[in-house]
């Protein structure tokens, strides 16, 4: 596999929850078995191709913490590399801030 190939480039949209005046932020803890760490990791997931960042990050909270977080406006975008599990990765990822819609 070419790693240098724009196609394994994954768009990843991150909502970032938080509370307390932003003291604390909602994380689920994920594991790099080859590495035997732990790491933590903001609610997201990965987006299809004329998908919207901010949608992406909405049902990702449905689906992974069973709430409906309302994102604001996009913090950051970062070009993130990294090794887990043995394997290279390259991703872009879209930044948003949280709320609950509740609130």
């Amino acid at each position: 596999m070419n790693h240098e190939s724009w196609t394994h480039c994954r768009p990843v949209a991150l909502g970032v929850p938080t509370r307390n005046g932003g003291a604390e932020h909602l994380v689920s803890q994920h594991e790099d078995a080859t590495a035997h760490k732990d790491y933590d990791r903001p609610p997201g997931r990965t987006f299809d191709f004329k998908d919207r960042s901010d949608d992406a990050v909405t049902r990702d909270s449905r689906e992974e913490v069973n709430a409906t977080f309302v994102p604001g406006r996009r913090l950051s975008v970062l070009e993130n590399h990294f090794e887990r599990n043995g394997e290279c990765h390259h991703e872009v990822v879209f930044g948003y801030p949280d709320r609950l819609a509740d609130d």
